[in-house]
């Protein structure tokens, strides 16, 4: 498993009990193939947080995403971080 960077803690994305793949740095074109699918996840989780920041990722702003995925399920997930 490698890392990324980011503005403030990583956080290494998990699910069906496993880590996830890390897809990449996220802006909202390359999440808007599984948009439904985060935000779905966000509201889920209770982080309204993020989920009002879901539509600022940009990779040159200051609300960055980083996509994952399940290596079991398919599932897309999404951490976000802010500078």
């Amino acid at each position: 498993m490698s890392g990324y960077h980011s503005w403030q803690q990583g956080e290494w994305l998990s699910h069906c009990n496993e880590p996830c793949v890390f897809l990449g740095y996220a802006d909202i074109n390359l999440i808007q193939p599984f948009y439904n699918e985060i935000k779905e996840e966000l509201i889920e989780s209770g982080q309204s947080y993020s989920l009002e920041m879901l539509n600022n990722i940009s990779k040159d702003a200051h609300v960055v995403g980083y996509l994952f995925q399940c290596a079991q399920c398919g599932k897309h997930k999404l951490h976000i971080d802010c500078d």
